[in-house]
Protein backbone atom coordinates (compact mmCIF):
# COMPACT_ATOMS: atom_id res chain seq x y z
CA UNK A 1 0.00 0.00 0.00
CA UNK A 2 1.29 3.51 -0.64
CA UNK A 3 2.33 5.72 2.17
CA UNK A 4 0.23 8.23 0.58
CA UNK A 5 -2.74 5.89 1.49
CA UNK A 6 -1.42 5.15 5.34
CA UNK A 7 -4.06 7.86 6.82
CA UNK A 8 -7.11 6.34 4.64
CA UNK A 9 -5.77 2.95 5.50
CA UNK A 10 -5.18 3.14 9.30
CA UNK A 11 -8.72 5.02 9.87
CA UNK A 12 -10.52 2.28 7.62
CA UNK A 13 -8.79 -0.73 10.13
CA UNK A 14 -9.69 1.57 13.03
CA UNK A 15 -13.50 1.64 11.96
CA UNK A 16 -13.24 -2.09 11.44
CA UNK A 17 -11.98 -2.15 14.96
CA UNK A 18 -14.45 -0.31 16.27
CA UNK A 19 -16.81 -3.07 15.55
CA UNK A 20 -15.66 -5.51 17.46
CA UNK A 21 -15.97 -6.35 21.29
CA UNK A 22 -13.26 -4.54 22.50
CA UNK A 23 -13.69 -0.55 21.91
CA UNK A 24 -10.19 -0.36 22.82
CA UNK A 25 -8.52 -1.64 19.91
CA UNK A 26 -9.38 1.22 17.69
CA UNK A 27 -7.44 3.60 20.11
CA UNK A 28 -4.50 1.29 20.60
CA UNK A 29 -4.20 0.69 16.50
CA UNK A 30 -4.09 4.57 16.63
CA UNK A 31 -1.43 4.97 19.36
CA UNK A 32 1.23 2.09 17.64
CA UNK A 33 0.77 3.83 14.31
CA UNK A 34 2.80 6.51 12.86
CA UNK A 35 0.61 8.86 10.02
CA UNK A 36 2.80 10.46 7.64
CA UNK A 37 3.36 13.92 9.09
CA UNK A 38 0.90 16.38 7.60
CA UNK A 39 1.07 20.40 6.95
CA UNK A 40 -0.79 23.25 6.94
CA UNK A 41 -0.60 27.32 6.50
CA UNK A 42 -0.79 29.36 9.41
CA UNK A 43 -2.77 32.52 7.88
CA UNK A 44 -3.02 34.69 11.19
CA UNK A 45 1.30 34.32 11.87
CA UNK A 46 3.08 37.47 11.52
CA UNK A 47 6.27 38.27 12.67
CA UNK A 48 4.70 39.85 15.54
CA UNK A 49 3.00 36.68 16.82
CA UNK A 50 6.58 35.26 16.55
CA UNK A 51 8.45 37.28 18.89
CA UNK A 52 9.57 40.22 16.54
CA UNK A 53 8.01 42.92 14.98
CA UNK A 54 5.43 43.61 12.37
CA UNK A 55 2.28 42.94 11.78
CA UNK A 56 1.73 41.61 8.34
CA UNK A 57 0.76 38.08 7.82
CA UNK A 58 3.70 35.78 6.65
CA UNK A 59 1.56 32.57 5.59
CA UNK A 60 4.02 30.06 7.82
CA UNK A 61 3.76 26.61 7.24
CA UNK A 62 3.14 24.19 10.24
CA UNK A 63 3.39 20.24 10.70
CA UNK A 64 0.06 18.93 12.18
CA UNK A 65 0.67 15.64 13.84
CA UNK A 66 -0.34 14.05 17.63
CA UNK A 67 2.37 16.79 19.16
CA UNK A 68 0.26 19.67 18.06
CA UNK A 69 -3.43 17.71 17.71
CA UNK A 70 -6.27 18.88 20.51
CA UNK A 71 -9.35 17.23 18.99
CA UNK A 72 -9.31 17.94 15.70
CA UNK A 73 -7.73 20.67 15.93
CA UNK A 74 -3.90 21.69 15.49
CA UNK A 75 -1.90 24.60 17.17
CA UNK A 76 0.79 26.38 14.79
CA UNK A 77 3.57 26.97 16.11
CA UNK A 78 4.06 30.16 14.83
CA UNK A 79 0.95 32.26 15.89
CA UNK A 80 0.17 29.79 18.95
CA UNK A 81 -3.69 29.30 17.32
CA UNK A 82 -5.20 26.46 17.10
CA UNK A 83 -7.21 25.61 13.71
CA UNK A 84 -9.90 25.18 12.69
CA UNK A 85 -10.58 27.41 16.01
CA UNK A 86 -11.80 24.85 18.70
CA UNK A 87 -13.24 28.03 21.17
CA UNK A 88 -15.79 28.69 18.83
CA UNK A 89 -17.41 24.91 20.15
CA UNK A 90 -17.43 26.39 23.85
CA UNK A 91 -14.35 23.79 24.78
CA UNK A 92 -11.01 25.96 26.47
CA UNK A 93 -8.63 27.75 23.86
CA UNK A 94 -6.89 24.03 23.75
CA UNK A 95 -3.39 23.25 25.07
CA UNK A 96 -0.81 26.36 25.76
CA UNK A 97 2.41 25.72 26.93
CA UNK A 98 3.47 28.10 29.81
CA UNK A 99 4.65 32.15 28.93
CA UNK A 100 8.25 30.54 29.13
CA UNK A 101 8.09 27.53 27.56
CA UNK A 102 5.96 29.41 24.81
CA UNK A 103 9.54 31.81 24.06
CA UNK A 104 11.79 29.00 24.00
CA UNK A 105 9.27 27.07 21.58
CA UNK A 106 9.16 30.53 19.37
CA UNK A 107 13.01 30.27 19.69
CA UNK A 108 13.59 26.52 18.64
CA UNK A 109 11.37 27.08 15.65
CA UNK A 110 13.18 30.40 14.48
CA UNK A 111 16.79 27.85 14.75
CA UNK A 112 15.09 24.89 13.10
CA UNK A 113 12.99 26.73 10.10
CA UNK A 114 16.43 27.93 9.53
CA UNK A 115 18.12 24.45 9.75
CA UNK A 116 15.67 23.22 7.57
CA UNK A 117 15.62 26.18 4.95
CA UNK A 118 20.05 25.32 4.63
CA UNK A 119 20.02 21.56 4.64
CA UNK A 120 16.49 20.89 2.70
CA UNK A 121 16.17 23.91 0.84
CA UNK A 122 14.16 27.68 1.20
CA UNK A 123 11.56 26.39 -1.34
CA UNK A 124 7.54 25.19 -0.43
CA UNK A 125 8.64 21.35 -0.37
CA UNK A 126 9.73 21.02 3.01
CA UNK A 127 8.67 22.27 6.77
CA UNK A 128 10.00 22.46 10.14
CA UNK A 129 8.30 22.59 13.46
CA UNK A 130 8.71 22.50 16.92
CA UNK A 131 6.29 21.72 19.86
CA UNK A 132 7.00 22.23 23.23
CA UNK A 133 4.85 21.66 26.15
CA UNK A 134 5.41 21.55 29.98
CA UNK A 135 5.27 17.92 31.52
CA UNK A 136 3.26 16.78 34.91
CA UNK A 137 1.39 20.51 34.63
CA UNK A 138 4.61 21.98 36.29
CA UNK A 139 5.73 25.57 35.36
CA UNK A 140 9.22 25.45 33.76
CA UNK A 141 9.83 28.74 34.67
CA UNK A 142 9.57 28.30 38.04
CA UNK A 143 11.40 25.15 37.98
CA UNK A 144 8.36 22.78 38.14
CA UNK A 145 8.43 19.27 36.48
CA UNK A 146 10.75 20.28 33.29
CA UNK A 147 8.92 19.96 29.91
CA UNK A 148 9.21 17.76 26.88
CA UNK A 149 9.30 18.72 23.07
CA UNK A 150 8.78 17.60 19.54
CA UNK A 151 11.17 18.36 16.89
CA UNK A 152 9.52 17.88 13.49
CA UNK A 153 10.65 18.06 9.89
CA UNK A 154 8.50 16.97 6.81
CA UNK A 155 10.35 16.93 2.84
CA UNK A 156 8.72 15.92 -0.18
CA UNK A 157 10.26 14.78 -3.55
CA UNK A 158 8.56 15.76 -6.51
CA UNK A 159 9.17 14.95 -10.13
CA UNK A 160 10.67 18.51 -10.85
CA UNK A 161 13.05 18.16 -8.33
CA UNK A 162 14.32 14.53 -8.34
CA UNK A 163 17.08 12.70 -9.87
CA UNK A 164 17.07 10.00 -12.26
CA UNK A 165 16.74 7.17 -9.21
CA UNK A 166 14.41 8.88 -7.30
CA UNK A 167 11.01 10.61 -8.75
CA UNK A 168 8.20 11.09 -5.59
CA UNK A 169 8.77 10.19 -2.52
CA UNK A 170 8.75 12.05 1.05
CA UNK A 171 11.37 12.18 4.36
CA UNK A 172 9.44 12.47 7.96
CA UNK A 173 11.85 13.07 10.62
CA UNK A 174 10.70 12.82 13.94
CA UNK A 175 12.76 13.47 17.12
CA UNK A 176 10.97 13.36 20.86
CA UNK A 177 13.02 15.08 23.92
CA UNK A 178 12.27 15.53 27.62
CA UNK A 179 14.14 17.36 29.73
CA UNK A 180 13.54 16.96 33.45
CA UNK A 181 14.90 18.79 36.20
Amino acid sequence: TPIKDAEENIAGLASLLSLAADADLAEELYQRSDPPLGHAIDPSATAAAMGGEGGSPTKKSFIISDYNRDGDSYRSPWSNVYYPPIAASGESGGFQPSAALRQVEIMANEVFDSYRSLYYGSDDSSVASVYLWDRDGGNTAGGGGGFAGAFLIKKEITEEDSDRHLRKGAWNSVHVVEVVP
